[in-house]
């Protein structure tokens, strides 16, 4: 039953530093504090003991970084469309009365506004840099499902170099950037102190027990 225990440790250790998932990781630590359950050895006893401070510690974390950071992309992506339009320039919603007029605002102000680090692109040159843009969000993606730090930065940082070049400055485009500027700092990965602490215990006394003649 040991190595069953050892079995659900390592899998709950994986589930959570490799995939992220702390809902897996508890369950399994769980499973695992099940099977000790059953055993009457009074040298499990401490190994229960650290199995339960591990486990209020997996509870008391927060939200998997992963989660927040793969929202932030959905809102990215939703952006977008108002990127495009007035909401860039920080201008609000107007009455349907109003946004006739808005709307010949804009398209009268779209050749002179400043534009700051955005390009001049034309139609094809855009469409072009919008897939290469969309194309980033999906490495992105890919990099956050699969815990690679690195490349999920790296993503983010060519997502930012689009914003700047596709959109015109605003409100909405610097918190946008902002909010990546955030993700690039986030760490991805759960490090708990005593995480896989139940793990170790039981290893070394499993070893010890072999070791006895």
């Amino acid at each position: 039953r040991l190595d069953e225990v050892q079995l659900l440790l390592v899998i709950a250790q994986q589930r959570l530093t490799l995939s992220g998932d702390l809902a897996g990781a508890i369950r399994a630590s769980e499973l695992a504090d099940g099977v000790l359950s059953t055993q009457r050895d009074p040298e499990l006893v401490d190994l229960r003991q650290t199995l339960a401070e591990e486990l209020a510690a997996l509870r008391a974390l927060p939200t998997s970084p992963r989660v927040s950071a793969a929202k932030e992309l959905d809102v990215l992506e939703a952006t977008l469309p108002r990127l495009r339009g007035g909401d860039a320039l920080g201008v609000g919603r107007a009455d349907a009365a109003s946004q006739g007029s808005l709307q010949r605002l804009f398209a009268s102000l779209v050749q002179v506004r400043h534009t700051g680090g955005q390009d001049l692109l034309s139609p094809a040159d855009r469409g072009a840099a919008e897939t290469a843009l969309a194309l980033d969000i999906g490495l992105a993606r890919n990099a956050l499902a699969s815990g690679d730090q690195a490349n999920f930065r790296r993503s983010l940082a060519r997502i930012d170099a689009w914003l700047l070049r596709l959109y015109a400055d605003g409100p909405l485009l610097r918190e946008r950037r902002a909010k990546l500027a955030a993700l690039r700092k986030l760490e991805l990965g759960y490090a708990p102190a005593i995480a896989g602490a139940t793990l170790r215990q039981l290893q070394e006394l499993q070893t010890s027990r072999r070791a006895k003649p």
